[in-house]
């Protein structure tokens, strides 16, 4: 249930990119990767839509909404 909610508030934070480029930040998230061991309570930035840093050591832009998802895991590509 709560990996929808991630889903869910990703896709809705997206959703209206093509309006106005919005910044936000997924944090500490469980990121698997596709090419290695995954990360531990990293930040995801998102910003215009697409994906600005990957990182346990990612900052978060000044201003940028922040999304914890602590306790979930992100995983990269289409589901």
């Amino acid at each position: 249930m709560k990996r929808g909610l991630v889903a869910a508030l990703v896709l809705a934070a997206t959703a209206g990119a093509q309006d106005a480029p919005r910044t936000f930040a997924i944090v500490n998230a469980r990121v698997e990767t596709v090419s290695g061991a995954a990360l531990e309570k990293a930040t995801v930035v998102v910003t215009g839509g697409k994906i600005a840093a990957v990182g346990a050591d990612a900052s978060v832009p000044e201003g940028a909404e922040t999304i914890d998802a602590a306790g979930q895991t992100l995983y990269p590509g289409l589901i």
